[in-house]
Protein backbone atom coordinates (compact mmCIF):
# COMPACT_ATOMS: atom_id res chain seq x y z
CA UNK A 1 0.00 0.00 0.00
CA UNK A 2 1.67 3.00 -1.07
CA UNK A 3 1.67 6.83 1.17
CA UNK A 4 -1.22 8.25 -0.96
CA UNK A 5 -3.28 5.42 -0.21
CA UNK A 6 -2.55 5.79 4.04
CA UNK A 7 -3.61 9.14 3.80
CA UNK A 8 -6.80 8.25 1.92
CA UNK A 9 -7.18 5.94 4.93
CA UNK A 10 -6.13 8.76 7.60
CA UNK A 11 -8.64 10.96 6.58
CA UNK A 12 -11.69 8.21 6.38
CA UNK A 13 -10.58 7.61 9.65
CA UNK A 14 -10.59 11.10 10.87
CA UNK A 15 -14.30 11.78 9.70
CA UNK A 16 -15.75 8.72 11.40
CA UNK A 17 -14.52 9.84 14.52
CA UNK A 18 -16.05 12.47 16.61
CA UNK A 19 -13.75 15.52 16.28
CA UNK A 20 -15.23 19.01 17.14
CA UNK A 21 -15.77 21.23 13.96
CA UNK A 22 -14.39 24.54 13.75
CA UNK A 23 -17.42 26.59 13.85
CA UNK A 24 -16.08 30.38 14.71
CA UNK A 25 -12.46 31.58 14.92
CA UNK A 26 -12.00 35.59 16.59
CA UNK A 27 -8.11 35.78 17.49
CA UNK A 28 -8.60 38.76 18.21
CA UNK A 29 -10.69 38.26 21.14
CA UNK A 30 -9.67 35.07 21.99
CA UNK A 31 -13.06 33.08 20.69
CA UNK A 32 -13.38 29.97 19.41
CA UNK A 33 -16.83 27.91 18.76
CA UNK A 34 -16.87 24.28 18.11
CA UNK A 35 -20.05 21.75 17.26
CA UNK A 36 -19.61 18.59 18.08
CA UNK A 37 -21.88 15.30 17.99
CA UNK A 38 -20.50 14.14 21.58
CA UNK A 39 -21.00 16.40 24.91
CA UNK A 40 -18.07 16.82 27.28
CA UNK A 41 -18.10 16.42 30.68
CA UNK A 42 -17.02 20.10 30.64
CA UNK A 43 -20.00 21.17 28.77
CA UNK A 44 -22.65 18.79 31.43
CA UNK A 45 -20.80 20.68 34.48
CA UNK A 46 -20.79 23.85 33.02
CA UNK A 47 -24.89 23.43 32.20
CA UNK A 48 -25.38 22.19 35.96
CA UNK A 49 -23.70 25.42 36.86
CA UNK A 50 -25.90 27.45 35.68
CA UNK A 51 -29.61 29.06 36.99
CA UNK A 52 -32.00 28.94 34.66
CA UNK A 53 -35.25 31.42 34.67
CA UNK A 54 -35.07 35.03 33.49
CA UNK A 55 -38.30 36.07 35.97
CA UNK A 56 -40.11 34.83 38.45
CA UNK A 57 -39.02 31.10 39.10
CA UNK A 58 -35.26 30.30 39.02
CA UNK A 59 -33.54 26.57 38.74
CA UNK A 60 -31.00 24.89 38.11
CA UNK A 61 -31.36 21.16 36.21
CA UNK A 62 -29.66 17.78 37.75
CA UNK A 63 -28.94 14.72 35.75
CA UNK A 64 -28.34 16.69 31.97
CA UNK A 65 -26.16 13.45 31.13
CA UNK A 66 -29.69 11.24 31.05
CA UNK A 67 -31.41 14.36 29.34
CA UNK A 68 -28.63 14.82 26.96
CA UNK A 69 -28.43 11.34 26.31
CA UNK A 70 -32.20 11.15 25.18
CA UNK A 71 -31.27 13.36 22.24
CA UNK A 72 -31.14 11.51 19.41
CA UNK A 73 -29.18 13.55 16.62
CA UNK A 74 -27.37 16.19 18.71
CA UNK A 75 -25.33 18.70 17.83
CA UNK A 76 -23.36 20.79 21.01
CA UNK A 77 -22.12 23.89 20.29
CA UNK A 78 -18.79 25.63 23.21
CA UNK A 79 -18.05 28.92 22.94
CA UNK A 80 -14.43 29.06 24.48
CA UNK A 81 -12.71 32.50 25.39
CA UNK A 82 -8.92 31.93 26.15
CA UNK A 83 -9.86 28.01 26.23
CA UNK A 84 -12.26 28.55 28.79
CA UNK A 85 -16.16 27.75 28.47
CA UNK A 86 -17.63 30.69 28.63
CA UNK A 87 -21.15 29.28 26.57
CA UNK A 88 -22.70 26.51 25.19
CA UNK A 89 -26.39 25.80 23.37
CA UNK A 90 -27.78 22.95 22.03
CA UNK A 91 -29.92 21.60 18.34
CA UNK A 92 -31.13 18.64 18.07
CA UNK A 93 -31.67 17.51 14.77
CA UNK A 94 -35.46 15.91 14.03
CA UNK A 95 -37.04 15.20 10.71
CA UNK A 96 -41.24 16.34 11.13
CA UNK A 97 -44.59 15.30 8.79
CA UNK A 98 -46.66 18.41 8.12
CA UNK A 99 -48.90 17.57 5.07
CA UNK A 100 -47.75 13.90 4.20
CA UNK A 101 -44.34 15.66 3.75
CA UNK A 102 -41.46 14.79 5.58
CA UNK A 103 -39.35 18.13 6.73
CA UNK A 104 -35.94 18.28 8.32
CA UNK A 105 -36.02 20.46 11.38
CA UNK A 106 -33.91 21.56 14.47
CA UNK A 107 -34.84 21.74 17.73
CA UNK A 108 -32.77 24.93 19.80
CA UNK A 109 -32.39 23.92 22.90
CA UNK A 110 -31.10 26.22 25.84
CA UNK A 111 -28.00 28.86 25.34
CA UNK A 112 -26.39 29.19 28.26
CA UNK A 113 -23.68 31.79 29.31
CA UNK A 114 -21.45 32.05 32.13
CA UNK A 115 -22.88 34.50 34.69
CA UNK A 116 -19.40 36.36 34.69
CA UNK A 117 -19.90 36.85 30.58
CA UNK A 118 -23.09 38.21 30.12
CA UNK A 119 -23.97 40.88 28.42
CA UNK A 120 -20.59 40.40 26.16
CA UNK A 121 -22.79 39.18 23.38
CA UNK A 122 -21.84 35.64 23.74
CA UNK A 123 -25.52 34.75 23.77
CA UNK A 124 -26.38 36.46 20.77
CA UNK A 125 -22.77 35.12 18.76
CA UNK A 126 -23.92 31.11 19.68
CA UNK A 127 -27.81 31.97 18.72
CA UNK A 128 -26.45 33.26 15.75
CA UNK A 129 -23.66 30.66 15.03
CA UNK A 130 -26.54 27.80 15.86
CA UNK A 131 -28.71 29.21 13.27
CA UNK A 132 -26.57 29.46 10.61
CA UNK A 133 -25.22 25.96 11.32
CA UNK A 134 -28.92 24.58 11.54
CA UNK A 135 -29.96 26.43 8.40
CA UNK A 136 -27.07 25.02 6.44
CA UNK A 137 -27.98 21.78 7.27
CA UNK A 138 -31.17 21.63 6.11
CA UNK A 139 -32.78 22.09 2.55
CA UNK A 140 -34.78 24.70 0.93
CA UNK A 141 -37.81 23.42 3.60
CA UNK A 142 -37.38 23.10 6.95
CA UNK A 143 -38.03 24.34 10.51
CA UNK A 144 -35.98 25.38 12.97
CA UNK A 145 -37.37 26.13 16.54
CA UNK A 146 -37.15 26.20 20.21
CA UNK A 147 -38.74 27.98 23.45
CA UNK A 148 -37.75 31.69 24.47
CA UNK A 149 -39.43 32.30 28.04
CA UNK A 150 -41.61 35.65 27.88
CA UNK A 151 -39.72 37.25 30.62
CA UNK A 152 -36.08 36.63 28.91
CA UNK A 153 -36.52 40.15 26.78
CA UNK A 154 -32.28 39.88 25.62
CA UNK A 155 -33.61 36.65 24.07
CA UNK A 156 -36.13 37.60 22.49
CA UNK A 157 -34.84 40.74 20.93
CA UNK A 158 -32.05 38.68 19.43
Amino acid sequence: MGWANHEILTVIFLRGANLPELIFDDRKRHLVMQRSTKYTPQFVEFLQRIVWGSGGVRYTMHNLAATLNRLKTPHYFSLMEAGQLVAVTTLNYKSLCLNGKIYPAFYSYGIAVDPSKRGLGYGTLIAEQRLQYGLSQIAKKGLFYGYIEASNTASIKT
